[in-house]
């Protein structure tokens, strides 16, 4: 246990780092730090604020079912490898702005109950966000992925904000829950083949359709089977 301020700020870990199943009891400072090799950080509880802004992850990073009390702030951190906060829990605020994801990453099963931010972050290879619930605020704004990204089953339960959003590779929204607004504004839909759509719908549940708006987005090759639309507010520079 880590009884006191745990102070990594701009530390170089040049061999494994393992903090599984640690308890950070006061704030857990890792800014700046660097990663040489893997981190696993799985099963973590961090009681106080967790800081990882600009810190790099070399290799595989593991927070699997890590569990943040406090604010958890990855703002610019950079992770090269593999990256998994499977069945993490954000109690508080969330930020993973302009955060880099070099391989792939997966936030499946993860709950967001504060305010989460990943405005302006890289997903450079596929993405699962599978069954996350984000109970709070949500901004995806200016947000870039390079690859697939998979949002079955996720539950957006407040404001989800996709604005300027890059997809260069197909969305999966199938059994996706947007309980209130939502906007859709700006985006990029640009799948990776001539065959494969851009977005699917399929199946997804809108629980307040008339807060749910698509603007200037492409969505000629969108599927949205099963799905009632019929009160989603499509605007007129929406391409069919």
């Amino acid at each position: 246990d880590f009884t006191q301020d745990a102070h990594f700020n701009e530390a170089t870990f040049t061999q494994n780092a393992f903090f599984g199943e640690a308890n950070f009891k006061r704030r857990a400072i890792f800014h700046k730090a660097t990663f040489n090799q893997d981190a696993n950080f799985s099963s973590a509880t961090f009681t106080q604020d967790a800081v990882f802004w600009s810190s790099t992850f070399t290799r595989n990073a593991e927070l699997g079912g890590a569990i943040f009390t406090q604010n958890a702030d990855f703002h610019e951190a950079t992770f090269k490898q593999r990256t998994s906060f499977f069945k993490v829990i954000f109690t508080q605020n969330a930020d993973f702005s302009g955060v880099t994801f070099t391989q792939k990453a997966v936030f499946g099963g993860a709950t967001f109950t504060q305010e989460a931010v990943f405005s302006g972050a890289i997903f450079t290879q596929e993405v699962y966000f599978t069954a996350a619930t984000f109970k709070q605020y949500t901004y995806f704004n200016e947000s870039t992925f390079t690859q697939d990204a998979d949002f079955r089953g996720t539950s957006f339960m407040r404001y989800a904000g996709f604005l300027g959003t890059k997809f260069y590779g197909t969305v999966d929204w199938r059994w996706c829950r947007f309980l209130e607004q939502a906007n859709f504004w700006h985006i990029i839909f640009e799948p990776k083949g001539p065959t494969v759509p851009s977005t699917v719908f399929s199946l997804a549940k809108f629980g307040k359709p008339e807060e749910v708006v698509f603007e200037d987005v492409d969505l000629s090759r969108a599927l949205f089977l099963n799905c009632d639309m019929s009160a989603v507010w499509f605007t007129s520079s929406v391409k069919w």
